[in-house]
């Protein structure tokens, strides 16, 4: 009989509500291809977790929880959207990465003429796989930027 009970003590406040929802979730999906009804049932869904503890709320916190949620909602399809739709850069053919080197090496070696001769040193060097360089004396702190 309990569950009965706040079944349709749901029941009521989703027909109070719904209204206001409806109406907000209208406004939010104008121009975008979100459903406004999918929107009003993801915050009922929510309301319905925490309903014991709306239930002790005046009407006023309440609709401020439900609009405030239904935005969550809202943004979240968004994100959602924006990740999906997110094109994966193509791969740079082997031959378009042979054009372009050249005209990276001269922006390297601008780079690396601004900085300051003993970092220069450092980058100049080709990397070594068999000696590491070593550190000077008084340890990387010794170098000021």
């Amino acid at each position: 009989m309990k569950l009965n009970g706040r079944l349709n003590a749901f029941g009521d406040f989703v027909r109070e509500y719904r209204p206001d929802l409806e109406r907000l979730a209208a406004r939010l999906c104008a121009g975008s291809k979100f459903d406004p009804e999918d929107l009003v049932s993801e915050t009922l869904e929510q309301a319905l977790h925490v309903f014991e503890t709306l239930e002790d709320r005046n009407a006023s916190a309440v609709r401020g929880w439900l609009l405030t949620t239904m935005h969550q909602c809202f943004l979240e399809q968004c994100s959602r959207q924006v990740s999906d739709a997110r094109p994966v850069a193509p791969p740079v053919p082997l031959e378009l990465a042979r054009l372009s080197a050249p005209a990276l090496d001269e922006g390297v070696k601008k780079t690396l003429e601004m900085l300051r001769a003993r970092f220069r040193e450092v980058y100049a060097k080709p990397a070594s796989a068999t000696e590491p360089s070593p550190l000077p004396s008084g340890g990387a702190t010794h170098w000021r930027m």
